[in-house]
């Protein structure tokens, strides 16, 4: 019934609600896509003659470089000049999936001022590409929490608790009836794959589900678990990097109260790695910290290894023991470290509520 549905014409914002929560007994018929098409280019098609730029968050993981790759892509196929940006450089994991796609991997954009912008995959200033305050922002897709972003006049903000932003990309392209490359689809899927674990992580969306599915075909890829084993052989990779690029390679910065909060994440191919890569960063941590541009009241890395139940918090600030003792308590102290039995890893579910619950009292 679901597809059936689906196929007929496309969805509405409401739809990913509907798709998200499986209720679909009180739905209303679909309407046409281009009425759809005219919602979706509403914020950018009476923009400027300027080039609109889609960019994604800093230390930039699948979800960011494939969703702006796809969603300018969409805007062209509407008539809509956009380009696709980086917000710094890519991971293996990301190269693996453009190359094999044959996509080119966009340009780093390091200056937002006086640009027309739409941002995928985040809405926060301190994660967005520098002088972001100065841009005029068009429109926002995301699956975080909101944060501080603000303009001048309304915009498209389209935020939904699905696994993958590329997944509201997708519902975009099915609703207004656009065709979606073969190449576009690959980079997407990749996209789900990353941020979804393969589709295993519990409390995946159907919508993610399906449009994984619906890519996949699209895509030609017949064994997505075979496709997803060399994404992630190439995101475990961490050859020839020095301790600190493994340390920053997924990294993120936060404003909680009225504490700057950087948190990294690195994932190890196996216990014997995340044993000697988590002395590694310990030893290193006030180093690496010191090394950055934005220096932070609390600059923790999360490591864990790909199998198994430890986690790792590594961190240095001059916060930074007091409160995450507070916000993780039961875990083994050390010096500029604090491990215990890892039941989540996830920042946007797990590190960030955690660190802002202790940090709202500060």
């Amino acid at each position: 019934m679901l597809k059936k549905i689906w196929r007929s014409i496309g969805w509405s914002i409401l739809a990913a609600a509907v798709l998200c929560s499986g209720e679909l007994s009180s739905c209303a018929a679909p309407l046409d896509s281009s009425i759809y098409a005219s919602l979706f280019g509403s914020a950018t098609r009476h923009a400027s003659d300027e080039t609109i730029y889609v960019v994604g968050h800093m230390h930039p993981d699948s979800d960011a470089i494939c969703t702006a790759i796809a969603y300018a892509h969409l805007k062209n196929a509407m008539g809509i000049r956009c380009e696709p940006r980086a917000n710094g450089t890519i991971n293996r994991e990301t190269a693996f999936v453009l190359d094999y796609f044959h996509l080119p991997v966009p340009e780093i954009l390091t200056n937002a001022a006086g640009k027309q912008i739409i941002l995928v995959d985040h809405s926060s200033y301190d994660q967005s590409v520098p002088e972001i305050q100065h841009a005029n922002i068009l429109e926002v897709l995301d699956h975080h929490n909101m944060t501080d972003v603000r303009t001048k006049t309304p915009i498209f903000y389209l935020s939904a608790p699905v696994d993958a932003t590329s997944s509201l990309v997708y519902m975009i392209y099915r609703s207004c009836g656009i065709e979606i490359p073969r190449e576009i689809a690959g980079a997407m899927l990749g996209s789900i794959l990353s941020d979804t674990n393969n589709l295993k992580k519990k409390g995946i969306t159907e919508l993610d589900r399906y449009a994984a599915e619906d890519l996949a075909k699209i895509a030609g890829i017949d064994d997505v678990d075979g496709f997803y084993r060399q994404m992630r052989n190439a995101f475990l990779n961490h050859e020839g990097m020095s301790v600190a690029e493994i340390a920053c390679m997924d990294y993120k910065e936060y404003t909680m109260g009225n504490a700057k909060v950087g948190i990294g994440k690195v994932v190890c191919k196996d216990k014997k790695e995340y044993a000697e890569l988590t002395e590694a960063i310990r030893e290193n941590i006030a180093s690496i910290h010191a090394s950055r541009e934005n220096k932070m009241d609390i600059f923790m890395i999360c490591i864990v290894p790909d199998h198994g139940k430890e986690m790792t918090l590594v961190f240095d600030g001059k916060m930074a023991q007091e409160v995450i003792e507070q916000a993780f308590p039961g875990g083994i102290a050390g010096d500029h470290a604090l491990t215990f039995e890892r039941s989540k890893s996830s920042r946007k579910k797990f590190l960030v509520p955690q660190l802002e619950s202790v940090l709202a009292n500060y």
